[in-house]
């Protein structure tokens, strides 16, 4: 049928053969439930706002003491899994840091056990870069990095590697290899690079270690 023929029929059943709903016979615009991917993306710009405001708050204040308590009281109260991971990025993802990353190791480490597992995975990739700032201070993030070797998402497994291999922890050595053996072979290929990473750490840690060396030649007895 011709569309210059529809305006024969009834408007209901023009729509009907247009494709559209009843609203538009109404003269009102066509309507569509909102999508699951704008759902996310609202909750990620919510959550996003909210960290944003808190960071507000802390560039406002001037006591060292009280900045570092009000840090600490946000982050052990995060409830919402968003929240969590946008606070995550508020530590290390920053051109300007206003949570000091000194603090990172000890607001990051609680959520590596997170039940929620892209909370996991953002934590575990902050790690990576949170270990070097740290200088060997990470504390009781060491158990629940090696916790998270046995997780079952191989991303996640990933981005442990990658931490322990920046950090050059002699503790690491022996599970970095081992996961040389992991059953899938993109973490075996990560193993591989972190160990690198790792010997990498180590020369570096000795080389802080070694004598300044002089321009005096050796005197010849």
């Amino acid at each position: 049928m011709k569309i210059n023929n529809l305006v024969w029929l009834p408007s209901i059943v023009v729509a009907t053969l247009l494709g559209l709903n009843g609203s538009v016979v109404q003269g009102q615009p066509p309507t569509s439930p909102q999508s699951p991917v704008s759902n996310v993306e609202a909750r990620r710009l919510e959550a996003r706002q909210t960290v944003i405001n808190f960071e507000k708050q802390v560039s406002n204040l001037k006591d060292d003491t009280k900045k570092r308590q009000l840090i600490r009281d946000f982050y052990s109260n995060l409830k919402d899994s968003q929240t969590k991971i946008e606070a995550i990025s508020a530590i290390y993802a920053r051109y300007v840091h206003v949570i000091p990353s000194s603090m990172g190791v000890e607001l990051v480490t609680p959520l590596l056990k997170d039940e929620d597992r892209d909370v996991r995975w953002s934590a575990a990739r902050a790690m990576g870069w949170l270990i070097t700032v740290a200088q060997k201070k990470i504390g009781g993030s060491a158990s629940q990095l090696l916790a998270l070797l046995q997780d079952p998402d191989k991303m996640i497994r990933e981005e442990v590697l990658s931490a322990m291999g920046r950090s050059g922890e002699d503790e690491f050595f022996a599970p970095l290899k081992a996961s040389l053996a992991d059953p899938n072979a993109e973490v075996r290929q990560e193993a591989v690079r972190a160990l690198g990473a790792w010997l990498f750490a180590q020369q570096q840690q000795l080389q802080k270690l070694a004598p300044p060396a002089t321009d005096k030649p050796a005197s010849q007895g």
